[in-house]
């Protein structure tokens, strides 16, 4: 009964709902000819943890049995506080000019994307509470302080412009976006403070909790389409020179979602003291031993509030960085720096060796360090593995996919990544 009632009170202030999010711009190195407009669909996802293997999650999302053994494999993985973030995204994109001559410099574009976001921090104590109880802990005391839990989803309108612009046999590209945000779901949970005692013979425990919660929810009862709206800024800049040293920097979805006056605030530092329940046969177990045992009302005190306000939150933006040069006909070689603000995501450096078979063929073997599975050198399997593939068509459909993670998906009882992409584009010449 405690075990349940620890469970019920931590499932339901921190994995009360689920989504996925994000993306990132899927453009191979193609010596496009000059175009009047495109059209172009991406989609791609990443789940990564510091610590928690592909298997684990994989289980556990689809349900499956997790038995003790990898638990405890899962366990010894654990560091002293530890993420896991995953991102799904969908786009669509339609680019166009205004420009009847046959090298327009100046197009726009519409975009449309959809977004999922998940970034949890937790201790290693919450994570052995979490999936294997408290008995471990007994005389102890299990600590989560500074855990906590976001989850965001949204789409998005964008309008904007690119501009190239010829000078001294230089390149240089300039585009900007605005993006209307509408907000469907978001929940953030924050313990500042927060631990369990469990009592040596297990009479009793003491669940202590200072923590925030701020969640906009779908209702079955909600109609409202606006459940949070807001604004982004998108910023592109690249530069090609005549030796073919190619220079890309790109800001994106720097803005901020406003949620309406229904979303849910609660604040609250607590303390829950629990006994337990005498049971002088197990075998003859009657009904009125439990009768005042109402997890409901737990979840009604300490997850839910009759109070609501509006509050705003500021959208995951990127920073993205690239450096891209031909040393020979066939190769390519880039390397790019990637970070993401508001979310534990640490510094993604990544390394891509391309090859070109043939104009159009492409294949890219790709190493990347950091991000949500962090850039703690004293860890083991985070440099990850990738590998692209992309083909350019004579009628300009261009084909991509690919993933980052090629050794999440090999070794999966090991890597702590996984993830995948692709997309397609048409050029209209």
């Amino acid at each position: 009964m405690k075990r349940r009632l620890i469970n019920t009170v931590l499932f339901a202030l921190l994995f009360t709902h689920g989504g996925f999010l994000f993306s990132q711009q899927l453009n191979p190195s193609f010596e496009i000819p000059s175009y009047k407009s495109y059209i172009g669909l991406n989609a791609h996802y990443e789940i990564s943890s510091s610590s928690i293997s592909n298997y684990f999650v994989q289980q556990y999302l689809k349900g499956g049995y997790i038995d003790s053994l990898h638990k405890q494999w899962m366990f010894a993985g654990l560091k002293k506080t530890n993420y896991l973030g995953a991102d799904y995204n969908g786009s669509f994109i339609y680019s166009f000019n205004l420009d009847s001559t046959k090298s327009p410099t100046l197009h726009f574009f519409f975009k449309y994307n959809y977004y999922n976001h998940l970034d949890i921090s937790f201790t290693n104590d919450l994570a052995k509470l979490y999936f294997d109880g408290n008995k471990q802990f007994a005389g102890q005391t299990a600590f989560f302080n500074k855990s906590s839990l976001q989850i965001l989803t949204y789409d998005q309108y964008q309008l904007g412009f690119t501009k190239k612009m010829n000078h001294n046999n230089s390149i240089h590209t300039y585009g900007v976006g605005l993006g209307f945000n509408n907000g469907y779901n978001n929940t953030i949970i924050q313990f500042n403070e927060a631990s369990l005692y469990t009592e040596t013979n297990a009479s009793y425990v003491n669940l202590a909790a200072n923590y925030e919660v701020r969640r906009r929810n779908k209702d079955s009862l909600d109609k409202l389409f606006f459940k949070g709206v807001g604004a982004s800024l998108n910023i592109y800049y690249s530069y090609k020179s005549k030796n073919n040293h190619i220079f890309n920097f790109q800001i994106s979805e720097l803005g901020f979602i406003q949620w309406d006056h229904k979303s849910q605030h609660i604040s609250k530092d607590t303390l829950i003291h629990f006994e337990g329940v005498s049971i002088p046969d197990i075998f003859n177990i009657e009904n009125p031993i439990f009768e005042n045992m109402n997890t409901d009302s737990i979840i009604q005190e300490y997850t839910v509030s009759d109070s609501t306000q509006s509050y705003i939150i500021p959208t995951p933006a990127s920073i993205y960085i690239s450096y891209l040069h031909s040393f020979f006909e066939k190769t390519k070689v880039e390397i790019s720096l990637l970070k993401k603000t508001h979310v534990h995501f640490d510094p993604l450096i990544q390394l891509k060796l391309q090859y070109f078979p043939n104009p159009k063929h492409l294949v890219s073997l790709n190493f990347s360090y950091g991000g949500y599975s962090s850039l703690d050198f004293a860890s083991r399997y985070q440099i990850k593995t990738g590998i692209t593939y992309a083909h350019l068509f004579k009628n300009g459909l261009l084909f991509n996919i690919g993933s980052d993670f090629l050794n999440g998906f090999l070794w999966r009882y090991s890597s702590t990544s996984q993830g995948a992409y692709i997309s397609l584009k048409k050029y209209i010449f």
